[in-house]
């Protein structure tokens, strides 16, 4: 595993082992059942949030939003936040770093998307910031971060509110301008009104809300009256709807912005003011329904209306395609109906379905728990219920906040020993639980707690997930004649035509051809490899309908497998396409490098660093890593540091732990200051010490490397190998 994410599953398994290995657990289940087990032991409960990550960052804002209005630490949590994006903000702006500073005002935006009446007081202290950030974004021509930075400063700054929002008028103006010169009459709003909706939906201010839904409708009907007219010609008639393309989702956007404003009640008069182009009749008939309802049925009709969002054109002249739904706006109907209708189990089903397709993970886990106990022998509720107690522990406990994993997987446990349906569902479903738990402890080195937990686990349902981790381990620690019949049980589980059954089988291919070589049975390990090259050729037929990110597996995969078989040329042209395709995957860029380092290819894997670099979308602890990693080797190689890498890991200035490790490496901080506060932190010090010249005894640091049994990251990897080499670095 090259990267640890602090909030989210670590780099070599991150999304894309989080999506197939929670899909996989959850997918079935067989076996009997068995008392749950004792609470493991870890060495430390994981370290604290810290706010200046952007997963931690995420993860607190998620449980922030799902706390009640009275709870006690809520307003305190949100101030947490608050300070941390100031100082981001502040950061970025000193740095003039426009990426960043878009990105920060972006989720300051949201930060008070369920109580935006609380944005102006909390704003007050990011005034000089703000407006800082808005001369940047306006200079370089950013109008959705620019107009975004205006809505927060005259929420902020009342004394500077009708200069903002005349700022705002100017930059509408400005846009409509470009608009009425390339499209003609009807041309105004085509830019600008779907930037003030953005805003809108992420911050439902009153004021923001109103001002979008009327030019919403005037839009509208200016539209509706020039093609009802005649007097336009069809041909600038067709150019004014491709330049409005989103004047067919009207209804939808109006119904959006006042679901996710709470102001449900308004919807239908409103609604009924839109007729023609644009209009939605279900919608509206809904809408109408939900305040004299004498029951949630119609609520959650509306919901997942706003969920479904509107249908394209299916005449085949393709005058639109489908518009997404709106999830967060489903989630606050459905949760309106819940709080109309408490005792309504579909109610309560829907608002955590909701919840969790709008990215609220812990309200989805609240309202999905709160069924299944309420309904202990609906084996739907207990099963969703399950699941996201699972994803819960992989996130928390991959963040290596292990101590937390284990309260979750304790609250799990006894939400399935009140559960009254079949044992062996039963049975699956703590089986899952134990293999994110089992999962978690085996990342942060606790091998023996997390091998039991997967053993026991694939005792009651055997498991391809926790077969190939478990394989994994045991390849890594030299054991591959112990690896290979889990590998192979693995295998016979994911026969089936599945996309998670097909790309688990083709890692394992390869895995089970790295043992197979391991133990000297080469001809095993060739059929492996064909088979696995066989298995990413056949994905490849789906190219164009893959997530990115399995696309670039796919093509890492491949290309793993050819060099093994010692096409070189052709797997580092599939590493390039890779990257290409999945230009903004973290998880594809630090395979790549990993594997040419592992394959002492220093310099196509310093190449592959300097692509990732300048990527806006990969995260800064994944290039802060694989810069870190190219500098040891070419420290090690004898070689001047990479002007390229040294300068990206020279403007790494902040608190976080590869922060200091920049700093260290590239001689701004002793090596002898920095004190890792975990296990993994006091590896990585370790490696990097040894490699980077910082150390007295550079072999007795990788040793403690090794000693750590961090087996899934990248560091283990290296010093393993360079100890293998009887070569390390002198210190």
């Amino acid at each position: 595993m090259p990267r640890s994410s602090r909030s989210r599953w670590p780099g070599r398994l991150s999304s894309r082992w989080l999506v197939l290995a929670l899909i996989a657990l959850q997918a079935g289940a067989a076996g009997c059942p068995r008392p749950t087990p004792a609470p493991l032991a870890f060495a430390s409960d994981g370290p604290a949030l810290q706010l200046e990550d952007d997963d931690d960052r995420a993860f607190e804002h998620d449980e922030v939003l799902a706390l009640a209005d009275a709870a006690p630490d809520r307003a305190g949590r949100q101030h947490a936040l608050v300070a941390a994006l100031g100082q981001r903000l502040a950061r970025a702006g000193a740095r003039r770093q426009l990426d960043l500073l878009a990105s920060t005002v972006d989720e300051l935006a949201s930060m008070w998307r369920d109580r935006p009446g609380e944005a102006g007081p909390a704003l007050t202290s990011l005034v000089p910031a703000l407006r800082a950030a808005r001369d940047q974004l306006a200079g370089a021509g950013l109008d959705l971060a620019t107009v975004r930075a205006l809505v927060l400063l005259a929420e902020a700054e009342p004394a500077g509110r009708a200069a903002a929002l005349a700022e705002v008028d100017e930059i509408a103006g400005y846009l409509d301008d470009l608009d009425r010169a390339e499209v003609g009459p009807g041309g105004d709003g085509a830019r600008f009104l779907p930037i003030l909706v953005e805003v809108a939906r992420q911050l439902p201010l009153p004021w923001l809300v109103d001002r979008s839904i009327v030019a919403l409708r005037a839009r509208q009907a200016t539209i509706s009256a020039l093609l009802d007219a005649g007097t336009t010609p069809s041909e600038q008639g067709l150019e004014v709807l491709r330049a409005h393309r989103d004047v067919l989702s009207t209804s939808h956007h109006i119904a959006g912005l006042l679901a996710r404003a709470d102001r449900i009640g308004e919807l239908a008069p409103t609604l009924l003011t839109v007729r023609g182009i644009g209009s939605d009749d279900a919608l509206s008939r809904w809408a109408g329904e939900v305040e004299r309802a004498s029951a949630a049925a119609p609520w959650l009709e509306l919901a997942s209306a706003l969920a479904r969002g509107r249908a394209g054109d299916r005449s085949g002249r393709g005058a639109a395609d489908d518009e997404p739904g709106d999830a967060d706006a489903a989630f606050r109907v459905a949760r309106e109906a819940v709080r109309r209708f408490p005792a309504d189990d579909q109610a309560l089903a829907a608002a955590a379905e909701h919840a969790a397709r709008a990215g609220r993970d812990r309200a989805a886990r609240d309202l999905a728990s709160a069924l299944a106990r309420r309904r202990p022998d609906d084996r739907h509720a207990v099963a969703r219920a399950s699941e996201h107690f699972a994803d819960a522990i992989g996130v928390v406990g991959f963040a290596g906040r292990l101590g937390e994993a284990r309260r979750l997987h304790h609250e799990a446990s006894a939400l399935l020993d009140a559960a009254r349906i079949q044992p062996t569902l039963v049975a699956g479903h703590r089986a899952s639980l134990d293999v994110a738990l089992g999962r978690s402890a085996i990342v942060h080195g606790y091998l023996d707690q997390g091998l039991a937990l997967l053993a026991a686990a694939n005792r009651q349902v055997p498991s391809p997930i926790a077969l190939e981790v478990a394989g994994t381990v045991a390849l890594k620690r030299g054991q591959p004649e112990a690896a290979l019949p889990q590998f192979a049980q693995a295998l016979r589980l994911t026969g089936t035509d599945a996309l998670t059954d097909v790309v688990r089988r083709g890692t394992l291919h390869r895995l089970a051809a790295e043992a197979a070589t391991a133990t000297g049975q080469v001809e095993d390990a060739a059929q492996h490899y064909l088979k696995a090259l066989g298995v990413w050729s056949e994905l490849g037929q789906l190219q164009g309908e893959l997530p990115a990110a399995i696309s670039g597996q796919r093509l890492v995969e491949s290309g793993r497998a050819l060099w093994a078989m010692g096409a070189h040329d052709k797997g580092l042209d599939l590493f390039e396409v890779a990257m290409a395709i999945d230009g903004d995957g973290a998880d594809t860029h630090e395979q790549v490098v990993a594997f040419l380092l592992g394959q002492d290819r220093l310099d196509d894997a310093l190449a592959a660093v300097h692509r990732a670099l300048p990527a806006r979308a990969l995260a800064e602890r994944s290039k802060a890593y694989m810069a870190l990693w190219v500098l040891a080797e070419t420290r090690r190689a004898g070689r001047g540091d990479d002007p390229v890498v040294r300068t990206y890991l020279a403007g790494l200035d902040g608190g976080l732990w590869w922060h200091q490790l920049a700093r260290a490496a590239t001689g701004r901080a002793p090596w002898a200051g920095l004190h890792g506060g975990s296990r993994l932190e006091q590896a990585e010090l370790a490696y990097y010490r040894a490699m980077l010249g910082g150390g007295a005894d550079a072999a007795a640091d990788l040793r403690q490397v090794v000693a750590s049994d961090l087996v899934l990251f990248y560091e283990y990897d290296a010093a393993l190998r360079h100890l293998a080499a009887a070569s390390p670095p002198p210190s």
